[in-house]
C-alpha cells in the first residue's frame, strides 16, 4: 500500500496528489511518476515491464523523465512544491 498526498506549487498553483519519492509499489505493479517536458504536465504509468520510456497520455510524445515533488520543480513555471498538511489518500 502507498501513501499520495497533495503538492502544490508556491509559484503558480499547481497541484498533483503523488508520491513524494516519485514512485510507488502497489499491488498492480511499479507506479512511476513522470514529466512531460511537451504538455507540462506530470504523469503517472504503471510499469509492468521492464522499459526506459514511456508515452505521455495526453499528448503522446515520449516521456523519459522521472519526477518527484520533493527534488523536482513545478512541471508548469519550474516553481517549487509543496507538500500540503493533511491531504493524502492510500493507494493499493
Amino acid at each position: 500500500m502507498g501513501k499520495f498526498s497533495k503538492f502544490k506549487c508556491k509559484d503558480c498553483g499547481y497541484t498533483i496528489a503523488c508520491n513524494p519519492t516519485g514512485f510507488t509499489g502497489i499491488m498492480a505493479g511499479l507506479l512511476v511518476h513522470f514529466k512531460c517536458d511537451h504538455c507540462k504536465e506530470i504523469v503517472s504509468q504503471l510499469i509492468a515491464e521492464r522499459r526506459f520510456w514511456v508515452r505521455c497520455p495526453n499528448c503522446g510524445e515520449e516521456v523519459t523523465s522521472t519526477w518527484n515533488p520533493i527534488d523536482g520543480k513545478c512541471p508548469k513555471c519550474n516553481g517549487t512544491m509543496k507538500e500540503i498538511p493533511g491531504h493524502y489518500i492510500m493507494v493499493d
